[in-house]
């Protein structure tokens, strides 16, 4: 979708919203700027752009970078808390001490390593997909409300 479609659907959203209170909305097509002025006298001002961010030369889609910056900080915060997350950590350190009791040599404590980072890369990749169709999902339930509303 171009700017030009974007703005004209943002337009449209924001001059048959019956809650924002909004008394005006003035247009700046050059600069792809909304100007908004509420009832209660606040005025607000939008400007549209096209998101073209880019990483190792390809276009970064704004779901990766939100489910980033939510696996990286928010998940952590909520980790320290979550009673199922903490036992599986204490439950993981109780296997560590077994593990450590096995006496295992160099060359097994390698494999054993190997194959549990092989099993928690395989794990990662599924949650991380699982969140981005879960927020998928809840983008396009988004829209089927909008439409129905």
């Amino acid at each position: 979708m171009d700017v030009k479609v974007f703005k004209d659907k943002l337009f449209d959203l924001l001059n048959d919203d019956e809650y924002m209170d909004i008394l005006d909305i003035d247009t700046d097509d050059k600069n792809n700027i909304f100007r908004l002025k509420l009832i209660d006298g606040s005025m607000f001002e939008i400007e549209c752009r096209q998101f073209k961010a880019k990483e190792n030369g390809q276009k970064k889609r704004l779901l990766d970078i939100l489910a980033k910056e939510r696996k990286n900080s928010a998940l952590n915060v909520l980790l320290k808390s979550d009673p199922a997350y903490l036992y599986a950590e204490k439950c993981q350190a109780e296997e560590d001490e077994k593990l450590d009791k096995l006496n295992l040599n160099i060359e097994q404590i390698k494999q054993v390593n190997r194959l549990v980072t092989a099993i928690n890369q395989s794990r990662m990749a599924y949650g991380s997909v699982a969140y981005q169709l879960g927020l998928q999902d809840g983008i396009k339930l988004s829209d089927e409300l909008r439409q129905i509303i």
